[in-house]
């Protein structure tokens, strides 16, 4: 499917569409991937129930990459440290947006690089009913996050 095929599929759910096929995680994954921080993509799909593996991290070329790679991973599945480390990381009006998010909300929040992709997955979350994660979508690009 394309961007446009993905993201006009996910308006129409949820605007109540119902016989409108529903987009898969995966068809939004193949669609939008170069819309993806490249070191969010495996932990991104794990998230949406994509199986992924911790070797995907390996392919990056940079260490500091890779270790980025790793960590979202970690983050995804859960790993208490890895939160820890992101929110440490983060400034004082990035860690008020994403108070309350656990390990794979944030992966959904912060893995898109381009516009487009963050409103596919605002849809997503939207349609999957994470009003939550949505309104966070909507303070990144508010906040100039994005």
């Amino acid at each position: 499917m394309s961007e446009e095929s993905v993201s006009t599929g996910l308006m129409l759910r949820l605007l109540g569409f119902t016989k409108v096929a529903e987009v898969k995680p995966k068809e939004l994954i193949n669609a939008y991937e170069d819309g993806i921080k490249p070191y969010f993509l495996p932990a991104l799909k794990l998230t949406l129930g994509i199986e992924a593996s911790v070797e995907e991290c390996e392919t990056l070329k940079t260490l500091e990459d890779r270790s980025k790679r790793k960590y979202a991973f970690l983050l995804a599945k859960g790993n208490s440290d890895a939160l820890t480390r992101l929110r440490n990381s983060l400034n004082v009006e990035m860690l008020k947006l994403v108070q309350g998010l656990d390990g794979k909300a944030l992966v959904q929040l912060l893995a898109p690089m381009r516009s487009e992709c963050r409103l596919a997955l605002m849809l997503y979350a939207l349609v999957n009913g994470n009003i939550e994660l949505a309104k966070k979508h909507i303070y990144f690009i508010i906040g100039g996050f994005a």
